[in-house]
């Protein structure tokens, strides 16, 4: 299974004594053999979504508040993203969350 990662700022707690300052967490090999950098999203990895989220090959529309969509992912043809057909509304009414499970 593939799992996506937000990696985000903070103190690096959670994955100590895995990640240290020598070996930062997106080195780190959690879920397979790969670092977390080089995981993909070859495979739909089933997170929860709420809204228009989801998983797939972005179109490359919209355009209307700034540039097109991309039509890939960085790591392959592949993402979780918002409305991949194109453009949301802006100032969308509420949050809408795309959760993973935890690792």
């Amino acid at each position: 299974m593939t799992y996506g990662v937000i990696l985000a700022g903070g103190k690096g707690e959670r994955f100590w004594p895995l990640s240290r300052a020598a070996r930062p967490k997106q080195f780190l090999k959690l879920t397979s053999d790969r670092m977390m950098l080089e995981e993909t999203m070859d495979q739909d990895p089933g997170w929860t979504t709420q809204g228009e989220w989801a998983w797939g090959q972005p179109t490359g529309q919209g355009g209307e508040y700034g540039n097109p969509d991309p039509t890939s992912g960085y790591t392959g043809d592949n993402v979780y993203g918002y409305n991949l057909n194109g453009d949301y509304p802006n100032n969308m009414g509420s949050t809408m969350y795309l959760t993973t499970p935890e690792f």
